[in-house]
């Protein structure tokens, strides 16, 4: 279509569109215009006249004319535009660069955070090898079909028992764990003075359950009231810990497998993940909500065992000792920099296909303008005709960048450790 603007009137095809598809390509000129030499092309005269109509109520041919060269502009390739006024296509080499430094971006983001999906996921299995008991490394595969049942408990004594040993096990925390986990945050009083660790390690234990369960499975009665209640208790994990006695004892309450739903145990672990050398790489620090769920809604008498952990950051109060750090400071400020340009470039982008796009909408309204004013007795152009004044293209990177940029956002927060 752009192409077939320049041939003469014997020649003019645009793209296996015949012409009479664009109707606005048919306006009066003159074909010794189109018949010249590309490389010296002379400039397209865009210039506004006024909109003046004759005394029967059409436009002029003047404005025809300049709504011809106009949109013969418009539908210029970046080539085409160089070739005849010698206008640089910036616009063009700004989406290429932008491509690049994203590109660039993405590479970089993507070997940062591959140490932290790593460290993520194997401090996850690390849990459940440290607080479930029974759990093995033939539970942590995930085949289809899986090559085991659901990880569970079937007696009292099997339940009691992996309660209680997920809570002695968290009070050795410290003591049995290779990995660098506590119970703390690691602030900077504690940093002052390593030797006042406190021996409160707190746990929550939840217990979500019917209000009232009675049942007589000999004679096929019960009483039951489907009100569901979730009670909470607090408590410091010690190594002579028992979940029946502690209920009975402070709460004055029992497990009623009857009623029970769900028991969760939920505490919180804090870590610091230490990396090789690497390019932009500094240590982590990490927040992890850890919670152990008992599962009896089916009451078949399998109660599920489940371990969940999620991970945030946390800011980390460091002091770096090396004759490289300061150089390690000095990369991720400039990974902090690159992000800055891209935001920056991205902004730009999206206000330049804005502009395009208002453009192009007031040049198809300027056309229809003139279409029903001067070309009364044909119909209006045509959904597939308006087409060519909103690209596609401007549609798809106006998207792009409406989610690169909070997404870098976020990146320079995460390399900041935002909480």
């Amino acid at each position: 279509m752009i192409r077939s603007l320049f041939l003469p009137t014997y020649n003019r095809i645009s793209m296996g569109v015949k012409r009479d598809n664009v109707p606005l390509l048919d306006l009066p000129f003159d074909d010794s215009q189109n018949d010249i030499n590309t490389t010296s092309m002379p400039a397209v005269d865009i210039e506004q006249p006024s909109l003046t109509t004759t005394s029967n109520g059409t436009c002029s041919n003047d404005y025809g004319a300049h709504l011809r060269a106009k949109l013969r502009f418009f539908l210029m390739s970046p080539c085409w535009k160089w070739h005849l006024k010698r206008q640089c296509p910036w616009k063009a080499w700004f989406q290429f660069i932008k491509i690049i430094i994203l590109t660039t971006q993405l590479i970089l983001f993507g070997i940062e955070r591959q140490s932290h999906v790593v460290f993520i996921s194997e401090s996850n299995i690390t849990f459940h090898h440290l607080f479930v008991r029974g759990w093995s490394s033939n539970d942590e595969t995930l085949p289809y079909p899986r090559a085991s049942g659901d990880f569970a408990v079937y007696t009292t004594h099997e339940f009691i028992r992996s309660i209680n040993y997920v809570v002695h096990r968290f009070n050795n925390l410290t003591n049995i764990s290779s990995g660098l986990f506590d119970y703390h945050d690691h602030s900077i009083q504690k940093l002052s003075n390593p030797d006042s660790e406190s021996s409160e390690h707190y746990i929550t234990l939840c217990l979500d359950r019917f209000k009232t369960c009675q049942i007589d499975p000999s004679s096929h009665m019960y009483i039951l009231d489907a009100e569901i209640e979730n009670t909470c208790f607090t408590f410091n994990a010690t190594n002579t810990f028992d979940v029946e006695e502690y209920l009975l004892s402070i709460h004055n309450e029992t497990i009623n497998y009857c009623g029970l739903n769900l028991l969760t145990l939920e505490f919180a672990i804090h870590a610091i993940q230490l990396k090789n050398e690497r390019l932009f790489s500094l240590p982590d620090c990490y927040h992890f909500s850890v919670k152990v769920t008992f599962d009896n809604n089916a009451r078949t008498g399998k109660i599920r065992q489940h371990l969940n952990s999620d991970a945030k950051f946390r800011t980390c109060n460091r002091k770096l000792i090396h004759q490289n750090a300061d150089f390690t400071l000095v990369r991720r400020n400039l990974l902090i920099f690159l992000d800055c340009v891209v935001l920056f470039i991205t902004i730009i982008s999206f206000i330049l296909c804005i502009r395009s796009l208002w453009f192009g909408h007031h040049l198809c309204k300027e056309i229809r303008l003139y279409y029903s004013l001067a070309r009364t007795q044909e119909k209006p152009l045509a959904w597939s005709e308006l087409q060519i004044f909103y690209s596609f293209w401007y549609f798809l990177m106006i998207i792009t960048d409406l989610m690169v940029i909070p997404g870098t956002i976020i990146k320079i927060g995460i390399l900041f450790k935002v909480k």
